[in-house]
């Protein structure tokens, strides 16, 4: 017999669970969302993520971007090795999962600020119908580089259609929405006043909306990315200050991201070489 209790529910977290691909939707030119059926992880919360095996690839961490009746959802855009086979997966391919694994939003009601950047919208898909959930008004802000990298605009559309959630887009370019920055709408509606921040994106935008928000003082959450491995707090590659981004986060908050100090400034590579962000 063990002298150390087993924790089970942290054991069915990280025991890798083979699934199939129920569901593929091709969400713009680089980026695509991938369902499977998955029981345990649809007891997550948003910010969570899972890792993800590809079979004879590797395994990365996904943001959980889609929970509902035993489906979960993951968005990856192509942009490595991993990334890109993730991304040509069909229908009835296997993967393996672990999770939901790392520290979430905290949901609560009043009057939120969802801030989004690129692919950092996925999470925030999901906080949203949490959000709507429990109650309050939500304000949500997407920022792209440009109207064919946007993701799940539509969907944000027909809940601000039918008056759940107020919606903004800015692209770069100025080819959907406003010609700006998610930056540049978000400190207005601070600036008119909200009770919580939640942000995911660059960091660059992550620092902005810190600064501001601490001189608004205003309680924020950000999702903190990290070169994970383990996912499990035992590699030690995602050190971000003190913190440990697979196991005290992803997601930090207002008083945990000044702690962390780097944010938007550098970060630690697949190398462990610390690298600069700017």
């Amino acid at each position: 017999m063990s002298v150390y209790p087993i924790d089970r529910a942290f054991l069915d977290r990280h025991r890798r669970r083979i699934t199939r691909i129920y569901e593929r939707r091709s969400e713009c030119v680089d980026t695509v969302s991938l369902y499977i059926p998955d029981g345990l992880a649809t007891d997550s919360t948003p910010g969570q993520f899972l890792m993800v095996w590809i079979p004879g690839v590797d395994e990365i961490p996904l943001s959980i971007s889609y929970v509902d009746d035993g489906i979960v959802g993951v968005t990856v855009r192509g942009i490595g090795e991993a990334t890109r086979t993730l991304c040509s997966l069909q229908p009835g391919d296997t993967i393996g999962v672990r999770g939901p694994l790392g520290r979430g939003f905290t949901i609560r009601g009043g009057k939120s600020l969802i801030v989004g950047g690129g692919i950092g919208v996925a999470p925030l898909r999901y906080l949203v119908y949490k959000l709507l959930d429990v109650g309050g008004d939500v304000y949500v802000i997407f920022g792209f580089r440009d109207r064919s990298h946007m993701i799940f605009v539509e969907e944000m559309n027909r809940l601000s259609s039918k008056g759940l959630i107020e919606f903004y887009v800015a692209t770069e370019d100025g080819s959907y929405g406003f010609k700006a920055t998610a930056y540049d709408l978000a400190s207005s509606a601070i600036d008119e006043g909200v009770d919580m921040v939640y942000v995911c994106g660059p960091e660059a935008l992550t620092r902005k909306i810190l600064m501001l928000c601490l001189e608004r003082d205003i309680p924020m959450e950000a999702s903190v990315e990290g070169y994970m491995r383990c996912g499990m707090g035992i590699c030690g590659s995602c050190v971000r200050g003190i913190y440990l981004v697979c196991r005290d986060g992803p997601v930090f908050d207002r008083s945990k991201l000044v702690e962390i100090g780097e944010i938007g400034l550098r970060r630690r590579g697949a190398s462990g070489i610390m690298e600069p962000l700017l």
